[in-house]
């Protein structure tokens, strides 16, 4: 459901008006940031209060906001990282302080795969692939390390969505275990 529906919703909905999350439960939201232009961080997170959010999963794609340098190390996307900042700061403003990053990829180790074709999902094997699969693992750290270390704000984190589920990507590339560099 789209956030603005929701807030529509809420105007003709009455007990919604009213209600108030008991102590036990966190009221919470998520929209995907970087897929949606016409929805800018201070209307979702002023919608998102407005339904009375307490708590949000602020779910972009970890490798939009960071790359592979040679080294496996990582080098930000600043534009995406601005507009990642832009919205944790409307929702701290609007007294969302309860947030959590979760991401639905992985940032490939550098010269590894093709990233647009993968979609970043695959995962060096461990056994056949040691190297790469060291570079993967140490990218990724180095990816969720920076972003805890930029956004101190952010309790908590996700390093991916839905892993268990059966239709996600991973079944597809058998947690990418079964899917070469080049597919």
């Amino acid at each position: 459901v789209d956030i603005r529906d929701l807030v529509a919703l809420k105007k003709h909905l009455s007990p919604l008006n009213n209600y108030e999350a008991s102590s036990g439960l966190v009221l919470g939201m998520q929209e995907h940031l970087l897929e949606d232009s016409t929805k800018t961080s201070a209307y979702i997170a002023d919608a998102s209060a407005t339904l009375g959010a307490t708590a949000y999963r602020l779910s972009t794609p970890i490798h939009t906001l960071y790359y592979a340098t040679e080294t496996n190390g990582v080098s930000e996307n600043t534009s995406n990282m601005n507009q990642f900042a832009e919205m944790v700061e409307a929702l701290k403003q609007k007294g969302i302080n309860e947030i959590l990053y979760v991401t639905d990829s992985f940032i490939l180790p550098y010269g590894y795969g093709n990233p647009d074709k993968n979609h970043n999902i695959t995962v060096p094997d461990p056994t056949s692939d040691s190297e790469n699969y060291v570079a993967w693992l140490t990218v990724n750290a180095a990816a969720f390390k920076e972003l805890a270390k930029k956004f101190p704000e952010i309790k908590f984190f996700e390093p991916y969505n839905e892993i268990n589920i059966k239709t996600t990507r991973f079944e597809k590339y058998g947690i990418g275990w079964n899917a070469t560099a080049e597919q």
